[in-house]
């Protein structure tokens, strides 16, 4: 989907390097063993397993094969792609995760609505950043579609040789930061799926402790297009502006045009100026692009000037404005209603001048 495009940066050259390093990674897994007790309360118990992460096909044998082994198949998603710097300075977890009693299919390949789910997070050492990939297993068994999950885990062995795809992949560059009161920030959100999605929402919430969530911010592919206007401005020296209103995330292109004749091919400006960024409190933005008619053999006589604005919101597709500029004092400027008195005024001058002909040569 166009929204990746702009979201996933270019790999840095050490995060190649990595990438081509990282075959299998040690890394702690979180058990869980959920239970019912005697009152009808949900219980957990967590145990620590050392785990290793191996990045090969289903297929393949583990590396070690005295240990818990997730053997991550190939797929379009993967998290050694966003690894930056040397590996030993990189710490793996992985952790159980519920969907709790949804029984929702991933739209990928191969997805059911009884999967079972892991999240494999690597952290940096330094606080540089973090990375967590979402692994999907098909489990042996079905699942209840009474009870959460989490009461048909499998179990997993000593030696358990686990298959899974990683499926979506998510980074921060900012997994701990500090900031004064009344001051700003940066917090860095980067991901990617292993299929297309036509419709997607991405929200920040802020977590307080005794669980209190507050939503910070939401932004949806669907919505959030630029609102386009084209105008002329009659100052000292007039200009075409184009505004575009209202969009997310920030970058967006306008592009003015000028079509001098009927049928010409509109030429694209290149003196185009543009203003700065206004950023609204909803965490949309605005920009204007105009371009200035200096008194010139170019921006004399009749012109008509287009605008198009392209912005990943509106999924490959342009929003084309038009208006005809203030050189145009012909019939380009006349409205229905201007039409009309137009035809009336002329049929009065000639009603009026006829009578008066008449008149004269009755005298006579």
């Amino acid at each position: 989907m166009k929204i990746f495009t702009v979201l996933l940066c270019l790999i840095p050259y050490a995060g190649v390097l990595g990438f081509l390093q990282v075959q299998w990674l040690r890394c702690r897994l979180t058990d869980e063993y959920v239970w019912t007790n005697a009152e009808g309360h949900v219980e957990t118990n967590n145990s620590y397993r050392d785990a290793v992460l191996q990045f090969d096909n289903s297929g393949n044998s583990a590396m070690l094969s005295d240990s818990i082994t997730f053997l991550v198949a190939a797929s379009k998603v993967d998290m050694r792609k966003f690894v930056e710097g040397p590996v030993d300075r990189l710490q793996c977890d992985i952790h159980r995760y519920s969907k709790g009693i949804s029984r929702v299919r991933w739209p990928s390949l191969g997805g059911t609505a009884h999967d079972i789910w892991f999240t494999c997070t690597l952290r940096h050492t330094a606080g540089l950043y973090n990375i967590t990939s979402f692994l999907r297993v098909t489990p042996a068994t079905t699942m209840s579609a009474h009870q959460p999950d989490f009461f048909s885990w499998l179990t997993i062995g000593v030696e358990e040789k686990i298959s899974a795809s990683a499926v979506m992949v998510l980074m921060t560059r900012s997994p701990s930061v500090r900031v004064g009161l009344q001051k700003e920030t940066t917090l860095h959100c980067q991901f990617a799926v292993d299929h297309k999605v036509p419709h997607l929402t991405v929200e920040w919430h802020l977590q307080r402790h005794g669980g209190r969530r507050t939503k910070l911010f939401s932004y949806s592919s669907s919505s959030e297009p630029p609102d386009v206007s084209l105008t002329t401005k009659e100052e000292q020296i007039p200009s075409v502006v184009c505004e575009a209103n209202g969009f997310y995330p920030l970058d967006v292109e306008i592009d003015l045009f000028k079509e001098t004749s009927s049928g010409q091919r509109p030429e694209k400006l290149g003196n185009v100026l543009h203003s700065s960024h206004l950023q609204h409190h909803d965490g949309t933005h605005s920009l204007a692009a105009f371009v200035r008619l200096r008194p010139s053999p170019q921006d004399s006589g009749c012109a008509i000037y287009s605008c198009r604005v392209s912005h990943v919101s509106l999924q490959g597709l342009y929003i084309h404005k038009s208006i005809t500029g203030p050189g145009c004092w012909t019939w380009f400027h006349l409205t229905l209603p201007g039409l009309v008195c137009l035809v009336l005024m002329i049929i009065f001058i000639a009603v009026t001048r006829r009578r008066f002909f008449n008149k004269t040569v009755r005298r006579r």
